[in-house]
């Protein structure tokens, strides 16, 4: 654990102490014994200078009584290289810290909730520990009707802040991931055959396909400039299944609980939603298989939960947003983390997150690919309408 600042300890009584006393609501809590253990997954070390996730469990005793707690403890900073110290970025280094720190998401309404956030402890040399409510899920393996349950929460998370709640307009929150992903990928879509040809490793991409790609890579303003006249709300911009728990807190409340708010900002109706599909099946929770009736669910689901917050608007809209968001998101501004996958020590991190070869990554790309490429047909097609 060398990352850990300087005097402070994950097991440490006196460290863990105010942490512990907080969590349990009792000033007179005394740590009893304490064990760490690393969480594994994602991708915070690379793209946001993150330097571990532990889970911390033991026990204390409680007026004479011995009672078991456990908490989630979340390592970022400030890291060389790593980040954006943009603070509109999607990848800003600090964005989480100040998520928490602001209690935003305290303020949530609805079944669409995050963890209770303990306490936000910062150490020399710009790093945090966020001590999070260790949250349990329910259900390990989700069905079609588990994401569609999700993406209704999801709508009323969304919905809430269509009907008349006020956007929060903190200068550090996002402003979604389609433009800045597709400005992060224009050096290799601008120069995209040359790239694919001197590429190390094999790609996913056949012929017909880096045609359509390339049609709608020069269809991208477009289709970003009808997204950006779309309804906005507030975002978490990440909600894809291994971010998001079908659980319960320790307390009894019910709902999706979403960890990891690093991207959470301003978005357009609908964009909130595109992780949920696409992410979920990049990340291999799901087979493509499925992929049509998990976006049938999730489309529906979100409508759904829409309405449940009282916004009455035009389905096609919503149906819009989704479709210009997935294919410009998914299928199009993906290309340009090729190199994630093409360069070891990146290939290296993508097999620890997704836990699969990288040569299954790739496949399970390529079997997504028409799809997306489809939704951004679909997407010309709306926006006319609109």
């Amino acid at each position: 654990m060398s990352d850990l600042a300087a005097g402070a300890h994950l097991t440490d009584k006196a460290t863990l102490t105010p942490i512990v006393r907080k969590l349990l609501a009792n000033d007179a809590a005394v740590v009893v014994a304490a064990t760490a253990q690393a969480i594994a997954g994602g991708y915070a070390a690379e793209t946001v200078g993150g330097r571990g996730v532990y889970r911390v469990a033991g026990s204390a005793l409680v007026y004479g009584q011995i009672v078991d707690w456990s908490v989630v403890l979340k390592i970022l900073g400030e890291a060389p290289g790593v980040g954006s110290h943009d603070v509109t970025a999607w990848n800003y280094w600090k964005r989480e810290v100040l998520v928490y720190q602001s209690g935003l998401l305290s303020t949530l309404e609805g079944q669409f909730s995050a963890p209770r956030c303990i306490a936000v402890v910062d150490y020399p040399g710009n790093q945090y520990w966020v001590w999070l409510e260790d949250i349990a899920d329910q259900t390990a393996i989700w069905s079609i009707d588990d994401y569609n349950c999700a993406a209704r929460h999801l709508g009323q998370f969304n919905g809430n802040y269509l009907v008349g709640r006020p956007l929060p307009n903190y200068p550090w929150l996002s402003k979604g991931r389609v433009r800045s992903w597709l400005e992060d990928a224009k050096p290799i879509l601008d120069n995209l055959r040359p790239f694919l040809r001197e590429a190390k490793r094999p790609h996913w991409l056949t012929e017909p396909q880096i045609e359509r790609v390339l049609a709608l890579w020069a269809n991208r303003e477009l289709l970003t400039g009808a997204l950006d006249r779309l309804p906005r709300t507030f975002c978490h911009h990440d909600a894809f299944r291994r971010n998001l728990f079908a659980g319960s807190r320790k307390t009894g409340t019910s709902g999706t609980i979403a960890i990891d708010w690093q991207i959470a900002g301003t978005g357009a109706v609908a964009e909130d939603i595109v992780p949920l599909v696409g992410i979920t099946l990049q990340f291999m929770n799901l087979e493509p298989a499925k992929l049509k009736d998990l976006e049938d669910a999730v489309l529906a689901g979100y409508i759904a939960g829409l309405q449940d917050a009282g916004w009455r608007g035009d389905e096609r809209i919503v149906r819009f947003g989704y479709a210009a968001a997935a294919a410009l998101f998914i299928g199009v501004a993906t290309i340009g983390c090729w190199p994630s996958v093409a360069h070891e020590s990146w290939y290296l991190a993508t097999e620890r997150a997704i836990g699969y070869p990288i040569d299954a990554i790739i496949a399970n790309f390529g079997e997504m690919q028409d799809h997306f490429l489809d939704l951004g047909d679909q997407a010309l097609e709306l926006q006319e309408l609109l």
